[in-house]
Formats: C-alpha cells, sequence, structure tokens
C-alpha cells in the first residue's frame, strides 16, 4: 500500500510503498482510514523527537485518526502498533485504542480536534480539578489547542477565562478576555517584562487555574503576576502542556514560596491511558453539543510532504476519501 514513510529519525516523509498490516491476535483490529490530523504531536512523535519516543524505522507516519472497521463501524484511534501509522490506507491498532464516534460527529472534524481537545479537557478535568465559576488563564491561546482550550473552560462551568497570545486579530476571534503579550511590550528588557507583569495583573486578580501551551519567559512573568496581584492564600494550579517557544524556565524560589501555587504537568506519563480515552470520548461528546467547528486544510496523502510544513492553524488533516 502507499503510504507516508518516516526512514531514519528527523527526517521527514517521503511517499511509498509499506506492507499492508495483518492482525496477530484476536485484540489487534486492522482500521481503514479516513482522516489523520497533523497535530504537533503526530509529527514529533512520528520523527521520534517527542519525549515518548519508540525508535521503530522505517515506520508510517501518523500516530492517530479516524477510519472504519471491517464491519463499516466509526472509530477514532489514538495511537497505532508500530511500525505502521495512521498516513496510510490501513493502519494496526489495538481494540483497547479504539473510541466508537457519535452520530452526529463528521469523521474530519473527530480527527482534527481529538488530540488537541483531549490535551485541555485532561488538563482541566484531571491535572486542575477545574470548579464551577473558577477563572482560567491561557498562555499561547491562539493556536488549535488553545482556541479548543477556551471552549472547553467554558463548556466545563468556568466563569471567565483570560488568554494570552501575540496576534491582536486571532485574539480578538476567541470569546475571552485578551491579553496582547508583544504587540505592546518588548520581553526582551527589563522595562518590557515589568510593563507586562503590570498590565498583566488587572486580569489576574481571581484566576485560579493556568494552562500553559509556550512555557519560558512570559511563564515566568505570569507567574509573578500571579504573586502579586492575586488574593493572598488563593490557591492556583498551574499546568504546562506545551513548550512551544522551547526555552528554559528561569523560577525564582520565592514565587513558589510565596503563594499557594500547584505547579504541574499534563501529557502521557501524569496522565493514565483510560483517563486520555475518556478526555477524547467527552469532547467527542460536547463538540456534538455545542456544534463546535475548527479551521482545517484538506490533503491528499500524496501531499503529505507539503502539509507537514503547514501552520497549525488550519489544522492540516490527510483524508482517504
Amino acid at each position: 500500500m502507499q503510504a507516508a514513510i518516516i526512514t531514519a529519525p528527523n527526517t521527514l516523509p517521503v511517499i511509498d510503498e509499506f506492507p499492508n498490516p495483518k492482525v496477530q491476535n484476536t485484540q489487534e483490529q486492522i482500521v481503514t482510514v479516513k482522516a489523520s490530523a497533523l497535530s504537533n504531536f503526530s509529527k514529533m512523535k512520528s520523527l521520534g523527537k517527542h519525549y515518548t519516543k519508540q525508535d521503530y524505522f522505517p515506520r508510517v507516519a501518523g500516530i492517530d485518526g479516524v477510519g472504519t472497521l471491517a464491519d463499516g463501524q466509526l472509530v477514532y484511534f489514538f495511537k497505532t502498533i508500530a511500525p505502521y501509522g495512521s498516513l496510510a490506507a490501513q493502519t494496526l491498532v489495538k481494540q483497547s485504542d479504539l473510541i466508537e464516534l457519535p452520530a452526529n460527529l463528521a469523521p474530519i472534524l473527530a480527527a482534527t480536534l481529538a488530540n488537541p481537545a483531549m490535551s485541555s479537557y485532561a488538563a482541566l478535568t484531571y491535572r486542575a480539578h477545574l470548579q464551577q465559576n473558577e477563572v482560567v488563564l491561557i498562555n499561547g491561546a491562539t493556536g488549535l489547542a488553545g482556541q479548543l482550550a477556551v471552549k472547553i473552560a467554558y463548556a466545563l462551568g468556568a466563569r471567565k477565562v483570560v488568554v494570552t497570545g501575540r496576534s491582536p486579530i486571532k485574539l480578538a476571534q476567541i470569546k475571552a478576555d485578551a491579553f496582547v503579550a508583544s504587540e505592546n511590550y518588548d520581553l526582551k528588557t527589563s522595562t518590557g517584562r515589568s510593563g507586562y507583569v503590570q498590565a498583566l495583573g488587572s486580569l489576574t486578580s481571581d484566576v485560579s487555574v493556568v494552562l500553559d501551551y509556550l512555557w519560558g519567559p512570559t511563564t515566568t512573568m505570569i507567574l509573578q503576576a500571579l504573586q502579586q496581584f492575586t488574593r493572598v492564600q488563593q490557591q492556583i494550579r498551574y499546568v504546562e502542556i506545551g513548550s512551544i517557544v522551547q526555552s528554559e524556565l528561569v523560577l525564582p524560589a520565592q514565587l513558589l514560596r510565596s503563594q499557594n501555587l500547584s505547579l504541574l504537568g499534563s501529557g502521557i506519563g501524569s496522565v493514565t491511558a483510560s483517563d486520555m480515552k475518556k478526555a477524547i470520548a467527552q469532547s467527542f461528546e460536547l463538540a456534538v453539543k455545542y456544534n463546535w467547528q475548527l479551521p482545517l486544510q484538506k490533503y491528499s496523502l500524496q501531499q503529505v510532504p507539503k502539509a507537514w510544513q503547514a501552520a497549525g492553524v488550519p489544522r492540516a488533516v490527510i483524508t482517504f476519501d
């Protein structure tokens, strides 16, 4: 079969022939793939660059997707059995890694929202334990995961969501209290950083939960704003989800000692596989309930090399129509 193949770590996929998957036991299923989104996680995992990397090369690229079983049932699969991946007409999946799709959820939408929605749903539910009427701050909200995090936070009962980001246009499209990070402040200077903290402080006095998709300098400044402007002894759960900035964090010790702060991570290892499955299934139900739509761009299998280089929004989705 034709597939997008990663021949070695850190190499881009090439379209070539790959053996068809074969079931080895009763716990495995062959899935005929309909759609697979190119999330950051999928690309990093395929390239062997994710912290959970497994070195199976050559391998078919892609981690998750939507497809049909032999009986025609529509399912989402959140991982495959190596060396098979999701960027091929068929893949091999454990029965336990399948989730049935709700009847009214389009397969391409399910493939697009599953990974980013799971990341914020799991962080809010299983790590931060969000309570009704709490206020959530999302650092880096203009990406697809951040946009979904706003929707999910409100769906789970948040009273208010505060968002940070660099694009005034994108932030204006998000229904939340927006704070433009780098358009107004030169974060390379001490004056700019101080101004950022002061301005952000006006929005953080009642924040209880933070989801951080960026990690790096803005994280330190958000923690400083929380220290200076939130109420004394207010419990704050700060959840790190991504590290798009790819920068180390400078964390003064006093920021931990001087506030009721829990610093958490959310991802594979800190969230169980069972809870991840629940997060995806619940996200599907919310998508149907609230009629969520997401910006996406369809590509064919032959266009995978081009799609691999596309920006994160709209999300590139490989379809097998």
